[in-house]
């Protein structure tokens, strides 16, 4: 017979130039995936099925002292933390209908935002007034954003389609990938202001190697001046890329391959900005021969 094994780990991976070395922050028993580092540094919070139904929970960055924020029936995942730390944003089909909610750090009763149906990630606009997301219309996801005050919604025009949008910390400048909907297979990275208008447009779209970020997660930096990009294109092995979007020549360095066929659901920062975490996604079969007793 055939034994699957599946795991769902929150790593710890070096951006360091010399190394890249990983080390599990949960041990992936739990289904863990969809990290986002708060603010503060002293807690990362991830969505896991370790009790059934996938959930919101928070843990610190040393994979200890566990502690589960939402309840139910409901599949709650996609969380991410409010620029000030206090507010947890996060995606959840409680009621029947897929929505955006939002959660005090500590716990308590979630308040829904705004019923949506994001295709990826949540970010919070760096005054925290605001959330934004791709939202799937179609084949074309479109740049939508939700007042966290009045749960009013508005489009935010780009140039192309919109994959995993992550505003900066530090300036109003949105990043995320743009799959292209004609010709060659390609996800390029692309920016606009929080107005729409295209910035950074003299930096290539992806790295010289390959068709750009393909199923893709990106997460910028603490201080805003770096961009960690995964590419996981289905028939190759996953790697993962940092941007300096404001270097005097901006390039990609890729900083890990990951080849034994995990995959990829969320990145985040370490508080100091010295590594990245990750929701990694492994699957392992073995064949088992069971004999019976004699």
């Amino acid at each position: 017979m055939t034994l699957n094994e599946q795991r769902q780990a929150l790593v710890r991976i070096s951006v360091g130039e010399r190394a890249a070395p990983t080390a599990l922050v949960t041990d992936g028993y739990g289904s863990d995936l969809d990290p986002n580092t708060a603010p503060s540094g002293d807690r990362i919070v991830f969505s896991s099925a370790r009790t059934g139904d996938r959930h919101v929970w928070t843990v610190r960055p040393d994979g200890t002292d566990a502690h589960q924020l939402t309840t139910g029936s409901s599949t709650n995942d996609r969380p991410v933390y409010s620029p000030d730390g206090g507010r947890i944003a996060f995606i959840s089909d409680r009621g029947g209908r897929r929505a955006i909610w939002v959660i005090d750090a500590g716990g308590g009763a979630p308040r829904k935002l705004v019923d949506a149906s994001p295709t990826g990630s949540l970010s919070w606009s760096r005054d925290g007034s605001q959330i934004i997301w791709a939202q799937g219309e179609g084949s074309s996801p479109t740049l939508a954003a939700v007042s966290v005050v009045d749960g009013t919604v508005h489009k935010i025009p780009t140039p192309g389609v919109v994959a995993e949008p992550a505003w900066s910390p530090a300036r109003d400048v949105i990043a995320y990938l743009s799959p292209a909907t004609i010709g060659p297979a390609r996800v390029p990275l692309a920016f606009v202001d929080a107005n729409g208008k295209p910035l950074y447009t003299s930096i290539p779209g992806e790295p010289r190697e390959g068709t750009g970020f393909t199923n893709g997660v990106l997460a910028w930096s603490p201080d805003g001046t770096k961009l960690a990009l995964v590419d996981q294109n289905t028939n190759a092995e996953v790697s993962i890329w940092l941007l300096e979007p404001d270097a005097k020549t901006p390039s990609y360095r890729k900083i890990v391959n990951i080849s034994d066929g995990g995959r990829i659901r969320g990145i985040t920062w370490s508080a100091d900005g010295a590594a990245i975490i990750v929701g990694r996604h492994d699957v392992a079969s073995d064949i088992v021969l069971m004999r019976p007793e004699q």
